[in-house]
């Protein structure tokens, strides 16, 4: 990471020359999808689901710090259970508080 900051900063050679794979950052021809993703595979029977499928749309959404934050119970709307919970990993827990929150 080293040499790639000199070169960033104007080197013409770095000072330690970088060990990498170039055939890790190189794209292969044909592409090659080496992880398969089950999320997205069809659902061959939607029969006794809350919600049909063809009714779902399929989105993946990114939230930086602040908006994780923005998610989590405020103190004063809190319940005094949740005060302490105050953390991005604490998102999974105040999810469903929200939820019900945007249901009332």
């Amino acid at each position: 990471m080293s040499a790639v900051g000199e070169l960033t900063h104007g080197a013409k050679i770095p000072s330690v020359q970088p060990v990498w794979r170039r055939d890790l950052l190189s794209a292969r021809d044909p592409p090659h999808i080496f992880c398969t993703h089950h999320e997205y595979d069809e659902v061959p029977n939607a029969e006794g689901t809350l919600i049909p499928p063809d009714d779902m749309v399929y989105r993946s959404f990114f939230f930086d710090e602040a908006e994780i934050f923005s998610f989590l119970p405020a103190p004063p709307s809190a319940p005094p259970s949740l005060l302490h919970l105050r953390t991005p990993n604490s998102l999974p827990l105040a999810l469903p508080y929200n939820r019900d929150l945007s249901r009332s």
